[in-house]
């Protein structure tokens, strides 16, 4: 061989080892890097989805605590006195079992 043929020959094969590397350290980003990234991105998204639906469900459970709690309260105006700790102790056990059901 001359030495004007080992030239683009050896041109060529650092061109291809470069390549190579290029290859491998893309595969290795993607399978080391961002799989898992992308994953904990997934079950973060799900963990945060649970907790909105679980929020939400526990603010329409203590909602209709209220709505009930004022609706007794309309229909036992004409004795106050003896229905507004009653009242008030029973909205306060139904919230706290709203929370209980419905935990964050």
């Amino acid at each position: 061989m001359t030495n004007k043929t080992k030239i683009p020959v050896v041109a060529i094969s650092l061109v291809l080892a470069m390549g190579f590397l290029v290859i491998v350290a893309s595969i290795f980003y993607y399978f080391v890097l961002f799989l898992p990234k992308q994953e904990q991105s997934k079950q973060e998204l799900a963990r945060l989805e649970h907790q909105l639906r679980v929020s939400e469900a526990r603010e329409g459970c203590i909602e209709n605590v209220n709505k009930n709690f004022e609706k007794a309260f309309d229909k036992d105006w004409l004795a106050p006195e003896a229905a507004i700790p009653i009242l008030l102790r029973q909205r306060e056990e139904q919230r706290a079992e709203c929370l209980k059901k419905f935990p964050l």
